[in-house]
């Protein structure tokens, strides 16, 4: 299979860069400037790059001197609610076609910006906040972009069950774009050109954006994941621990791979590296280990536990630190789009990365080179 070798000298922070085109609100009537986040759900960093993202993007518009509130139109979830508000984020539900509820919280946030957190949640409450907040800015933080994620899913799908090989589905997901037939494209771009500004994970999605679809390119911004650096003294249980020299490529050993598993690239990624790919792994390193965190694994994915084989499903992972113990990180996802969490935590614990085109896609290096594949 096509790979492509990623390394922690790749990384990039692109942190500052996004914050140069979001707006900068000056402190108004000795008020901070507001900003209120919509969601579906609740954030989970502990199960999902897509918790992680929002997370960082909440510290980071605190960063930038905003007083943060989240509100979700689900039902509130023990320990995450009491996580946001123990970083200052003040926590509000709003259920679903509860319009005097979602007045209540734009009424007590006064929100000077506004971040709907995927598409369907802009669909869901845009019009109302357009209505009871007219000054707000409003901006829709895109994760990954869905159409592309899932007509790739579809293309992998196809190709696949015309007995084509992994490689040939990998291409296929790769030349695909997404067409104007497509309901799940039309719904995000509606979503982008209500949207004052949007946030764009991928340079390869923001360049999709602009150059074949059409949007302006002062409505785009690229923010990528808001990492912190790595720090090469921490210690376990502190952010970007295992960058450091004490715990080098020689005090660890086998193979580690990562993914929340109500993200079906994920699932796909992990059957297809249990049936084809560890079993070429073992084949010539026949003492290896293979451990594969993450949460919510499906009844599938625990099937594939096989000790004798060397391969581990070990589920839900409460702390990254398991990625200090490995050497290599196998990022084998044959769709999906966006920047991969996975390869920004492997990255940022030390960990090379061997992944497809696709889990590579959108990473580039600090000289600014590429953008299209890996580093």
């Amino acid at each position: 299979c096509e790979i492509a070798i990623l390394t922690a000298a790749g990384a990039t922070r692109c942190s500052a860069r996004a914050a140069a085109r979001l707006p900068t609100l000056s402190l108004s009537g000795g008020r901070l400037a507001s900003c209120l986040f919509l969601s579906s759900l609740w954030p989970e960093p502990d199960s999902s790059a897509a918790g992680v993202r929002t997370e960082a993007l909440l510290h980071a518009f605190q960063r930038w001197g905003y007083d943060c509130s989240f509100a979700a139109s689900s039902a509130p979830k023990s320990g995450y609610v009491e996580r946001l508000q123990s970083r200052g984020v003040q926590a509000y539900e709003c259920p679903p076609n509860r319009e005097a509820e979602l007045a209540r919280v734009l009424e007590r946030t006064a929100p000077d910006v506004v971040v709907f957190d995927r598409f369907f949640t802009e669909e869901a409450f845009s019009f109302r906040v357009r209505e009871l907040a007219p000054a707000a800015l409003r901006v829709l933080d895109m994760q990954d972009m869905h159409a592309l994620r899932r007509g790739r899913q579809l293309v992998v799908e196809q190709t696949l069950e015309q007995g084509a090989s992994s490689d040939a589905a990998i291409a296929a997901a790769l030349a695909h774009t997404p067409s104007a037939g497509s309901s799940d494209l039309l719904r995000e771009l509606a979503a982008v050109h209500r949207s004052d500004l949007t946030l764009v994970c991928s340079p390869v999605e923001q360049q999709l954006l602009a150059a074949s679809y059409g949007i302006p390119s002062h409505k785009l911004a690229l923010a990528s994941f808001f990492c912190a650096e790595a720090a090469p003294d921490a210690q376990p249980g502190e952010r970007g621990f295992g960058y450091g020299r004490a715990n080098g490529f020689d005090a660890r050993a086998d193979f580690v791979t990562v993914g929340g598993f109500k993200h079906p690239p994920n699932v796909d990624a992990v059957r297809w590296l249990a049936s084809d790919i560890w079993p070429r792994i073992r084949a010539r390193m026949p003492q290896a280990q293979l451990r594969i965190y993450g949460a919510y694994p499906t009844a599938a994915v625990q099937r594939l536990h096989s000790p004798d084989t060397g391969l581990h499903v070990c589920g839900y992972a409460p702390s990254l630190d398991v990625l200090a113990a490995s050497r290599v990180l196998l990022a084998p996802l044959r769709y999906g789009a966006g920047i991969k969490g996975k390869v920004v935590d492997a990255w940022r614990y030390g960990l090379p990365v061997v992944a497809t085109p696709i889990a590579a896609e959108g990473m580039r290096g600090e000289s600014g080179g590429g953008g299209g594949g890996g580093a």
